[in-house]
């Protein structure tokens, strides 16, 4: 069984003021509370040749500047750059970070703020690289998803998981997806949120930890 080195790190990036929200034409308004935290959450994988790093955070979405930005800085202060992927959990109850998405504005010093924290759990996860392995599979979940488009249309209830384990047999990271909407919180909802991922990471969390 090959034996990676693996780094992870969970860095908050829950606004601290009021900021306008992504994901609903019709909310009107900024955010005016907290439901839960955000997070950056960082995983990097190591065969001793080369480093390879994901970034997971609680977004709707993020564009290209906001991802190369966040390369060269990282290539600026890590000597990393090329191989590093950037995703969001697509919450439709996370601040606007994206340039001309739903016209809202994107607050800068927000978007400075998330770079900063970004490289910062891209550092931690760099310097806490460990031996672990890593196991896959996929399971299902046939009771929440539909397709709201078609209901007799496809439906994918496929839930990969990869479970990345110490050398202790201890649960270090589980990696896993669903191809489900999380726009649980509507768009009368004003509070931020990682909406139902949140949920799901919070719960894994209780469990294997």
């Amino acid at each position: 069984m090959k034996k990676w080195l693996v780094g992870i790190s969970e860095e908050e990036i829950t606004p601290k003021h009021s900021i306008c929200m992504a994901g609903f034409i019709a909310r009107d308004k900024p955010s005016e509370g907290i439901h839960d935290p955000l997070f950056a959450r960082t995983l990097v994988l190591s065969d001793e040749k080369q480093i390879i790093a994901l970034i997971s955070l609680d977004l709707l979405g993020i564009d290209e500047d906001l991802t190369n930005e966040i390369r060269n800085k990282a290539k600026e202060k890590l000597n990393i750059q090329n191989n590093i992927i950037i995703h969001a959990t697509h919450t439709h109850s996370g601040p606007c970070i994206q340039n001309n998405i739903l016209l809202e504005q994107v607050d800068i010093n927000y978007r400075n703020f998330l770079i900063d924290k970004c490289i910062s759990g891209l550092e931690k996860a760099i310097n806490n690289l460990n031996h672990a392995y890593l196991f896959f599979n996929i399971g299902k979940e046939e009771t929440i998803a539909f397709n709201r488009l078609d209901p007799l249309g496809p439906k994918d209830f496929d839930v990969p998981v990869i479970r990345i384990e110490d050398e202790n047999n201890n649960v270090k990271a589980i990696f896993t997806s669903y191809a489900c909407h999380p726009v649980v919180l509507g768009p009368d909802n004003l509070l931020i949120s990682g909406d139902f991922p949140y949920f799901i990471m919070n719960t894994l969390k209780k469990n294997l930890w």
